[in-house]
């Protein structure tokens, strides 16, 4: 997660610097939201699968932030969708097993 938006006063021209910030930021937030979503749907535990959902929800609500900025702005929010590693990290969520993850005592000959 990233930090709370500054206010972007309409009347003052946003930098370049700036947007692309802002776009990072976006995608961060997008990234994280797809994460907690693989891994709520590969939770076998509903209160913790549960957990995931409201995390990728706010992490939703954060990007909807800095998508907002941007349209102020009047720039365009560039590429959209999660990255190769958060898509290489959500598909290992999916196709992991607590079955498969050693326990402490077998962790050494992993």
């Amino acid at each position: 997660m990233t930090g709370e938006p500054k206010a972007v006063d309409s009347n003052k021209k946003v930098s370049k610097r700036d947007l692309k910030r802002f776009r990072a930021n976006l995608a961060d937030e997008e990234n994280a939201a797809a994460l907690y979503m693989a891994l709520a749907n590969s939770e076998k535990d509903p209160e913790r699968a549960s957990i995931f959902k409201e995390l990728a929800a706010v992490e939703r609500s954060h990007a909807a932030v800095w998508a907002k900025k941007l349209e102020e702005a009047g720039a365009p929010e560039g590429r959209r969708g999660p990255n190769l590693k958060t898509r290489l990290l959500s598909w290992l969520a999916g196709h992991s097993s607590s079955s498969e993850q050693p326990t402490p005592g077998q962790a050494d000959e992993w």
